[in-house]
């Protein structure tokens, strides 16, 4: 599996990314949705920070949605009360708030326990 992570913080997009690569996962990194559109192809998983400068989260997964329907999509957010985690987009397949376990990470990957549109800590 091959995963977009998408965070303008450098630091925890290259968390993000060990955590995943230490369970096996392909990962490719974007600090911008602008640069994640163009990392698209091949891609099986979009996990973008929903607050970015320029392009936020929610505006790339509509992006990603009307180019690739079919490719899951999962934001993350520190902010859990706000904009992004309650009032997430209906394409948006699985949220988590930060901070986040790596088991919490992982089971979003995976897809297990039900994490659709619920926040994961």
């Amino acid at each position: 599996m091959l995963i977009l992570i998408v965070d303008d913080e450098v630091h925890v997009a290259r968390s993000i990314e060990r955590i995943l690569r230490r369970d096996g996962y392909d990962v490719r990194t974007a600090r911008s949705g602008p640069e994640a559109l163009r990392l698209l192809d091949g891609i099986d998983l979009l996990l973008t920070d929903i607050q970015m400068a320029g392009m936020t989260g929610l505006e790339l997964v509509a992006e990603v949605k009307r180019l690739h329907p079919a490719l899951r999509c999962c934001v993350m957010s520190a902010d859990a009360g706000a904009e992004g985690m309650e009032s997430t987009s209906p394409l948006v397949d699985a949220r988590i708030g930060k901070p986040f376990t790596h088991q919490a990470l992982l089971a979003l990957v995976r897809g297990d326990g039900g994490l659709r549109y619920r926040a994961v800590s």
